[in-house]
């Protein structure tokens, strides 16, 4: 350990630890069989169990979700994932895509789900989903709740949403990640929550699965398309009807290839919200509508 009077640099650490190419991942999964094999997918992170509302609430939770459906007569299969963030869901989409894709009817990744601010959600990448519909519909008899647009995603939501992935997953939670004054800190501790919250956090999933079992008849689509609100209507030069395709399956490991910082920050800069944004609508969309998405000119997002 050095000193140093820099107080952003008061001490150097060395972590003794090795890569080993044979090494292992732990993920849970949990799967409660329904009339038909379609299935509802929730989903949550196991990486700082440390930490209450970032990310202990939700595992916890989402463990008595499948108690309790385990004891009922579900129409939906439901499949519950327990990950690492990011690489977690990244290997379990690239082994399992297939099936995820052909079964699934709606999808929530769960995430800081027991702080006693309001509800919140991100919605799918185009806002056309069943899932997004679903979780509207339950979310305005909670009272007060905030819709923020995919462009601001930051947990497993970016995985699933990827292009050429495309499945319509929406992201649940109370205060949204990187807002509470407490999210990656100490203080992330069981000040943050109380029975009464974990409650009603515990209500609302239950309510959601309980809509989509009653909807048989599957009147609402499953959408992952770009719609026409995002599309603009100006005329701009031709070099910006030049199309994104992200070549990835999910999202590319950045800071190995010196795209991205190796220290973490509370936000992105213009740069990273910009290149990030890049890759997650990189479906073949023109420059320009990727532009008016993200509400940044032309001429930046070039």
């Amino acid at each position: 350990m050095k000193k140093s009077s820099n107080f952003a640099d008061l001490y150097q650490v060395y972590i003794d630890s090795k890569f080993s190419k044979k090494g292992s991942m732990s993920i849970g999964e949990i799967y409660i069989k329904g009339k038909t094999k379609e299935e509802i997918l929730l989903s949550t992170n196991i990486c700082h169990p440390s930490m209450v509302n970032n990310e202990l609430c939700a595992p916890v939770l989402l463990s008595y979700i499948s108690k309790y459906f385990k004891k009922k007569n579900n129409y939906y299969s439901i499949r519950i994932l327990f990950l690492p963030e990011t690489i977690g869901s990244i290997t379990y989409i690239n082994k399992n895509f297939k099936e995820l894709k052909k079964n699934f009817r709606a999808g929530f990744h769960i995430s800081c789900f027991g702080d006693k601010g309001n509800f919140s959600m991100i919605s799918t990448k185009y806002n056309n989903s069943y899932s997004d519909f679903v979780a509207k519909k339950v979310l305005k008899n909670q009272g007060k709740f905030k819709i923020y647009p995919f462009k601001y995603c930051g947990s497993d939501e970016r995985q699933y949403n990827f292009p050429g992935i495309n499945i319509p997953v929406v992201t649940l939670t109370k205060t949204k990640f990187g807002i509470y004054k407490e999210y990656h800190t100490s203080l992330d501790n069981l000040k943050i929550t109380n029975s009464k919250t974990l409650k009603k956090s515990y209500n609302l999933l239950v309510s959601i699965i309980e809509e989509i079992n009653k909807d048989v008849s599957k009147k609402y689509k499953n959408l992952s398309l770009i719609n026409d609100k995002m599309l603009t209507k100006k005329k701009l030069p031709k070099k910006y009807n030049l199309k994104v395709i992200s070549r990835t399956k999910c999202e590319p490991f950045m800071s190995k290839r010196n795209l991205y910082r190796d220290l973490s920050k509370d936000l992105l800069t213009k740069d990273e919200f910009l290149m990030f944004n890049l890759l997650y609508y990189g479906d073949g969309i023109k420059i320009k509508d990727i532009s008016n998405i993200v509400g940044f000119d032309p001429s930046l997002v070039f």
